[in-house]
């Protein structure tokens, strides 16, 4: 099972902008977004109808466009998550009033069960618990998953997924400040000799834009879900917070944002926080800090081949040039990683467009019947030559590693690269990093 993903480890360089009519391309057409009760905002239902968003695979997000939107003190918007885990967006025309609560947490360790704890949307599940030393745990899935050899007494502690910072014994961060793209936390890994101890879920992830205010008197959350914790400092891996990003003229509200690690003896990382608008006064900090700018306004495209590219005195081909759009997804020059196929035994294995990694007969991405190597085919697309790929595999029940694929050969434009394993037994995801070498 293969999940795309576009974060290549490079950070953006936004410009600030001047003070204008900003557009966030909202249409409007999910209508006004005002529940009156506690409501479970089901993801997979997206394109089944007006305010039920729309899944856009390329950008790998539920877009809702709404009109406004207003959340009662009291009420609690949660997520039931799509079937490819995708993040979610709200693009709002008008203004935006949260007294309620918005809560994208991860799910906490699952005890016995005999799966992963759940991510928020657009987060990265926690480590399957160990059953017995014939049926080991996991890791934490996601570029920052807590790590996991699969061997029954390696080490008495799971580990924490990590995201903006290291989550405990966490192998690694990513992303960047501007949290483009839109992307959540990792999940926490497996208590390696007690049983029903599994890791915690990411945080996932959420862009709320609008063309005029966002108020947040309530709250915004996405914390990484609590592993298990054990005396004397052990325990399995929290899952590390998500993403949060606020885009409007003005930003203001006395509640908080919130993005931070699961608590336990193994904490996870924590998120990412930001905040773009002309005039901030929002009085809560952040946990994590958020970082601010004003918003990134352009002239862009908007639809057709070229879609997001800047446009000023440019060509949009079939789509059209906007004035005043702010940079809500990575540009059209930022680094992509594209699994391709997998050839085993001679035989090519193509790997779907839009794969959504699901742990379980028959949603799989893809079969293999061979306990021999195979090998990974990545494309590459505005990834300097010179960057790491790396996969990293984690078993369902069993092993989680990361291996480093041959250097990509080609040209910037268009490149390619292979990586070699073996995959173990049972159901498997993986995930594409590319990384910029360390000055």
């Amino acid at each position: 099972m293969i999940r795309r993903w576009f974060c290549a480890m490079a950070c953006l360089g936004l410009a600030g902008s001047a003070l204008g009519q900003m557009d966030v391309g909202s249409d409007g057409s999910d209508g006004a977004f005002a529940p009156a009760a506690n409501t479970i905002v089901d993801l997979a239902l997206a394109d089944s109808g007006p305010g039920t968003g729309h899944y856009d695979p390329d950008r790998w997000a539920v877009i809702f466009n709404y009109t406004s939107v207003d959340i009662p003190g009291g009420v609690t918007i949660s997520f039931a998550n799509h079937p490819s885990g995708a993040p979610v967006v709200w693009v709002v025309a008008g203004n935006v009033l949260i007294d309620g609560g918005v809560n994208l947490d991860g799910e906490n360790h699952t005890g016995a069960a005999a799966r992963p704890s759940i991510p928020g949307p657009g987060g990265f599940r926690g480590g399957r618990a160990l059953l017995s030393a014939q049926s080991p745990g996991s890791g934490g899935y996601g570029p920052g998953g807590g790590p996991y050899d699969g061997t029954f007494g390696w080490n008495d502690v799971g580990h924490g997924g990590s995201y903006g910072t290291l989550g405990v014994g966490g192998p690694t961060t990513y992303g960047n400040e501007q949290i483009i793209p839109l992307i959540g936390g990792s999940g926490g890994s497996t208590h390696n000799q007690r049983p029903h101890q599994g890791g915690g879920a990411g945080g996932g992830a959420i862009l709320i834009a609008t063309n005029g205010t966002i108020t947040v008197n309530g709250w915004i959350r996405s914390d990484g879900g609590i592993g298990n914790s054990h005396g004397g400092g052990s325990g399995s891996g929290s899952g590390s917070g998500g993403g949060i990003r606020l885009v409007a003229t003005e930003v203001t509200g006395t509640g908080q944002a919130l993005a931070r690690g699961g608590a336990t003896h193994r904490t996870g990382g924590k998120g990412r926080i930001r905040v773009e608008a002309d005039t901030i006064t929002f009085t809560h900090p952040g946990d994590p800090i958020f970082s601010f700018a004003p918003p990134d306004l352009d002239a862009r495209c908007v639809g057709g081949t070229v879609d997001n590219s800047p446009c000023a005195g440019g060509d949009c081909g079939t789509g059209v040039c906007t004035a005043d759009v702010p940079l809500l997804w990575p540009p059209i020059e930022a680094p992509i990683l594209t699994a391709t196929k997998l050839v085993v035994d001679a035989v090519d294995i193509p790997i779907p467009v839009d794969p959504e990694s699901r742990l379980d007969f028959p949603d799989q991405d893809v079969s293999i019947d061979s306990e021999n190597p195979v090998t990974l085919h990545i494309a590459a697309t505005n990834v300097p030559l010179d960057w790491a790929v790396e996969v990293h595999l984690v078993a369902k029940s069993g092993i989680a590693e990361r291996v480093l694929a041959d250097p990509l050969a080609g040209t910037l434009a268009s490149s390619a690269t292979t990586a070699t394993f073996t995959m173990p037994r049972g159901f498997s995801a993986l995930q594409l990093r590319a990384q910029q070498p360390t000055p």
